[in-house]
């Protein structure tokens, strides 16, 4: 009998336990600082708001089921998170300038980060925007760590606006 409860009480541990230990918030500013690192993402003045990211079915290819699971959890974990000065470095170790408003001229909105349960996937939208025609861009980046470091697998929906000047004929009169 005590072979039977000890069975039940190691099952329902096992079914109780959380499949992978949750993100820490600086755990997910030391994976956005390697990534800026190891794929030399140059970044100005950052506005302090993560924007929204969603998992779309053509980046899921790249995340298992338990991944999808915990990135859900992550999301709703970490809905109040801001970006806090000190937090964010350049490529050359210093710290990244944080606004609360949007009258900066040129901000990088930075996407809170899907990160696969073994941290070792992850994709980040960057995107700059400003009061200027020709001074806005972004795009979607999927990386994987490999040998210790973040490499680019993939790019989505990257784009740079264009400053599209119309011009007239002269007025023959």
């Amino acid at each position: 009998m005590t072979r039977i409860i000890t069975i039940i009480i190691i099952l329902f541990a096992l079914t109780s336990c959380k499949k992978g230990e949750d993100l820490t918030e600086d755990e997910i500013f030391t994976i956005i600082n390697e990534i800026i690192a190891d794929d030399s993402v140059k970044l100005g003045p950052i506005y302090f708001e993560f924007s929204d990211l969603y998992l779309a079915d053509n980046y899921k290819k790249y995340f298992s089921n338990d991944d999808v699971e915990f990135i859900y959890r992550q999301k709703s974990l970490f809905t109040k998170v801001k970006i806090r000065p000190n937090k964010l470095k350049t490529n050359y170790s210093k710290f990244l300038e944080v606004h609360e408003e949007l009258n900066h001229g040129i901000l990088v909105h930075i996407s809170l980060p899907i990160i696969s349960i073994d941290r070792k996937t992850v994709l980040i939208g960057f995107e700059s925007n400003g009061n200027c025609n020709m001074c806005e861009s972004g795009g979607k980046y999927l990386y994987k760590k490999i040998n210790n470091r973040w490499k680019r697998i993939e790019t989505y929906e990257e784009w740079i606006s264009i400053n599209e000047k119309k011009t007239t004929a002269p007025n023959p009169t």
